[in-house]
């Protein structure tokens, strides 16, 4: 739902002439596109290594706002952790399991590395989502699409490009078909069956070609 929230906002912005300014909304949901991939592959335990994840930042957030002296959290206790969550210190085959799901989903980078794909190398996932954090974060990628310096150094402002690139377009679908494919395996009787392989067939990009498969390579580093 949130990935189609996301596209419905992407789509109204870019249709009002946005290209620049909403390539954040499109890192995002490429963002959650492989994630929920990842949380097919994972299954159960990918639920609890992202309890430990978000207990790890609740308890940072608090930390941080009482070191800082903020009024809410003087008068509160730090976040309990959830008793699925395994300890710090446990060393048991589930433990060691759930740190390396945990590590997988804090940083994309671990991720993507830890899945394969027979059309071409997940890897380059990441590289896409560098590039699109570029253009998320304040860079001088963001802001040459603003000024524009002649040979003798003098500097022109301008307007974004109006237009949007060919590859937005194109990997949007990708997304949307990788969502629904996931969404729907989760469910009974696999109720977008019908309209995800019309989509597909449409693209021209076989199924097994568009869904990432878990084959860790090595050990992927555990937080």
């Amino acid at each position: 739902m949130h990935v189609n929230a996301l596209t419905a906002d992407y789509l109204l912005l870019l249709r009002s002439g946005s290209t620049l300014t909403i390539v954040p909304l499109f890192r995002n949901i490429f963002e959650h596109v492989l994630a929920m991939m990842w949380l097919r592959e994972a299954g159960t335990d990918g639920v609890t290594a992202i309890d430990g994840y978000t207990w790890d930042q609740q308890v940072k957030l608090y930390d941080g706002a009482k070191a800082n002296g903020w009024p809410a959290a003087q008068n509160a206790e730090s976040p309990a952790r959830p008793a699925h969550v395994p300890e710090k210190d446990d060393q048991s085959p589930e433990a060691k399991r759930f740190r390396t799901l945990k590590g997988e989903f804090a940083n994309l980078k671990n991720l993507v590395d830890a899945h394969e794909n027979d059309r071409f190398a997940v890897s380059d996932h990441y590289e896409v989502y560098r590039l699109l954090s570029s253009y998320s974060h304040a860079s001088a990628h963001t802001a040459a699409a603003y000024v524009r310096q002649a040979a003798d150094g003098e500097l022109t402002f301008n307007a974004p490009n109006s237009r949007s690139g060919a590859a937005d377009i194109l990997w949007l679908p990708v997304c949307l078909i990788q969502a629904g494919t996931t969404l729907s395996s989760t469910i009974e009787g696999s109720p977008l069956e019908a309209v995800i392989e019309q989509a597909i067939t449409e693209l021209g990009i076989p199924r097994d070609q568009l869904m990432i498969k878990r084959t860790p390579k090595g050990d992927t580093p555990q937080t």
